[in-house]
């Protein structure tokens, strides 16, 4: 099991990465927009603009990876489970 911390308003953790035994992943992010950060050094040097940092996070979802898009709210390592914003409990793989 992987985490990955990425809110930048709260610093909390809101999404997951899970590979399974079958190389299945399933990612747990509510984002519909994805930045790529390193390219805001050239937007704060002028040669880039802030628009050109995002992208849909749809166009950057590798295929045949399970996208749930809902917020980690809770991680149970007893149960291997994640509670999502809205109350789902996912069974990590």
């Amino acid at each position: 099991m992987h985490l990955y911390v990425l809110d930048p308003e709260k610093h909390r953790t809101v999404s997951h990465c899970d590979v399974g035994a079958a190389g299945v992943e399933q990612v747990l992010c509510d984002f519909q927009m994805h930045y790529y950060q390193p390219i805001w050094t050239l937007v704060g040097a002028g040669a880039k603009s802030v628009a050109s940092s995002g992208r849909s996070t749809a166009s950057v979802m590798p295929s045949g990876v399970k996208w749930v898009k809902s917020a980690v709210q809770e991680i149970n390592p007893d149960t291997n489970t994640v509670r999502t914003d809205d109350g789902t409990e996912v069974r990590l793989l």
